[in-house]
């Protein structure tokens, strides 16, 4: 062979042993005659012996194809092993076949090797660049890019993949190595349930690592549910400023969910990883299913790793169906959904299911300006449950919010700070479009510090149900009161929850649930308001935010709720037309006071009863 020079392949090489490829930088490429046609259209470089291994340095490997001139694979070695050592290229070709750089069971690239420029136009599913049957280890600076997969299908598009970069079983990158410029497409009837993505599809169950600055970038798709990683059924890691970076798709009118960054089962972050900059091309329609630059059964987040800066159609930020957490500093921030025609909808995290819990120094913060009808910082629906032991949620439009969706969700917080959020602390109730209402949402706070905020906690008022358990945690220094509004909900408390902030009563049958034993330093400050028949107000109390309700406990077990006006009350039988309390105490001893004025203590024709609840009329 050359030796530096180009050798033009007129038949086929096919290798039944171990076989090195080293022609001193020189090129090995397919002839093609000089009227233009390819000569040889078979697969260029093929071996089907099982444990042979081919190796390729100082080469290139080239194709010459174009769509005019649509031939075989470049290396195929569909039961052995390929390396791709120093300075080796694989690519320029066009074909019809998956895998037209390389198909092989297990693939090596390392010292500046590349696949590039491959372009496949089949209804056959799998990878452009490569398809491995087994093990892709990338290391020094190895690439895989700007090669093309477009999936013709037609009609029997759904549940179909269309690789662009690499179809893999097992992913393992290192040493700067990448995945990048890669784009993918299927075309059909119904290309809203085509799978896949331009980057790398890993479809085995075993674990797949991405480490030490390698990364998968600026890959592009069309009509699918991922652009840069989709890994359905393994464990993915990225340690040591591995980054997803720049992914984007476009997305179907059909409303499905999408995610540009990663789609898969779960996924470890650690030691500084990302997932920045990814984001979701405009399309036409309505887009009601959570999307996310990356949805994942888990996420677990470690040692300041980063989710930032993402774009997204319904959801800018992490969708997870079953559980996780974040530790150790690390953060989710300043991601944007941005459907096209419709509100901004920001977004941090949205948990679907399992439990997914906020911990350490820990962050969520920067996802403001987005519409009020969802949550922005972090929420839970269906069987989902966000639990905020400590860390910050902080500078978003609303922080946390329960019900998001269809039905449920649990919101639980038992430390950390809910602080700067420009609506409210704690969203109570909400939808996913004007489509999808929530229902059944549950908020549930022990302990931590709601405070700067536009509000405590708002409600959102299209909302079914919804529960609110009050048993500590401090409400302070938030810019408006919070009102109560809704009748179909429920707020229970118990504890020691201090609300230095007022509650605001607005409608006639709201009703607060003592469902427990009210421990010593608890304060509920409520503002009444006296309205017409017709819900407005006609008479604004002196001095409003002073009325109150102080709970405390004597170790009776009879919880006294005490009204301390300081202004003047004109007819205490009026505001029993608009506002109760509600107890269950088995015992349903309940002391009334007013104000010093002489009205005096409301004897029990001022109470009426529902079922088992005590309602105190005021």
């Amino acid at each position: 062979m050359a030796n530096g020079g180009i050798v033009d392949l007129m038949g086929s090489i096919v290798v039944t042993e171990d076989t090195v490829f080293d022609l001193n930088g020189g090129t090995l490429r397919r002839y093609i005659s000089s009227d233009g046609t390819v000569t040889n259209t078979a697969d260029l470089i093929s071996c089907n012996t099982a444990g042979v291994t081919l190796e390729f340095s100082n080469i290139t490997v080239e194709g010459i194809g174009t769509d005019v001139r649509i031939a075989g694979r470049l290396i195929y070695a569909g039961n052995a092993d390929v390396i791709l050592g120093i300075n080796t290229l694989i690519g320029n070709s066009f074909s019809q076949n998956i895998g037209v750089g390389v198909r092989c069971n297990n693939l090596t690239m390392n010292a500046n090797s590349m696949i590039r420029h491959c372009y496949v136009n089949s209804t056959t599913d799998g990878g452009a660049g490569a398809h491995i049957s087994g093990i892709l280890k990338m290391s020094d600076f190895a690439a895989i890019c700007f090669n093309t997969n477009i999936n013709t299908y037609g009609s029997s598009i759904a549940g179909r993949y269309a690789v662009g970069g690499a179809y893999v079983k097992t992913l393992e990158m290192s040493g700067n190595s990448s995945i990048y410029g890669n784009f993918s497409q299927t075309r059909g009837s119904n290309d809203a349930s085509a799978k896949g993505g331009a980057g790398v599809y890993i479809y085995g169950s075993d674990d797949s690592v991405i480490s030490d600055n390698a990364s998968i970038r600026d890959n592009f798709s069309y009509y699918q549910l991922c652009s840069g990683v989709y890994f359905p059924s393994s464990k993915l890691i990225l340690a040591d400023s591995a980054s997803v970076v720049s992914n984007s798709v476009i997305p179907n009118s059909v409303r499905v969910p999408y995610s540009q960054a990663l789609y898969g089962s779960t996924l470890i972050m650690s030691n500084k990883a990302s997932v920045v900059y990814n984001g979701n091309k405009a399309s036409s329609g309505t887009g009601e299913k959570p999307d996310g630059c990356m949805q994942v059964a888990n996420l677990f987040m470690y040692d300041d790793s980063l989710v930032v800066s993402n774009k997204s159609r319904n959801f800018g930020g992490v969708v997870i169906s079953a559980g996780g957490g974040m530790y150790d500093r690390s953060k989710i921030g300043f991601n944007e959904g941005r459907y096209t025609g419709y509100k901004s909808r920001n977004g941090g995290v949205l948990v679907l299911g399992g439990s997914f819990s906020l911990n350490d120094d820990c962050v969520i913060e920067g996802h403001n300006g987005g519409s009020s009808y969802i949550v922005s910082g972090a929420g839970a629906c269906g069987s989902g449950r966000l639990i905020v032991n400590s860390g910050t949620i902080k500078n978003n439009n609303t922080g946390v919010c329960s019900g998001f969706g269809a039905d449920g969700g649990t919101v639980e917080i038992n430390g950390g700070q809910i602080i700067n959020n420009a609506t409210c602390g704690i969203r109570l109730g909400s939808r996913v479009s004007t489509y999808t209402f929530s229902s059944n949402g549950k908020v549930e706070v022990n302990g931590g510090l709601i405070a700067y905020n536009g509000a405590a906690f708002a409600e959102y008022t299209s909302s079914l149900n919804f529960t609110g358990y009050f048993r500590g945690g401090i409400f302070a220094d938030n810019t408006a009161a919070s009102s109560l509004t809704r009748p179909s909900y429920k707020y229970m408390f118990s504890g020691v929850p201090c609300f230095e902030d007022p509650i605001k009563l607005l409608y006639t049958n709201v009703t607060f649930y003592i469902d427990g034993r009210m421990r010593s330093g608890a304060q509920i400050p409520i503002i009444f308001k006296t309205l017409n028949s017709k819900s407005k107000e006609i008479e604004s109390l002196t001095d409003a935010n002073s009325y109150g309700l102080d709970m405390k406990q004597d170790g009776s077990m009879v919880p006294q709720i005490v009204a301390l006006p300081s202004g003047r009350i004109t007819n205490a039988a009026r505001y029993s037309r608009y506002f109760s309390v509600a107890n269950e105490f088995s015992d349903p001893t309940v002391e009334r006071y007013m104000n010093d004025a002489g009205e005096g203590r409301m004897g029990l024709s001022q109470y009426r009863y529902s079922g088992s609840s005590l309602f105190m009329v005021y």
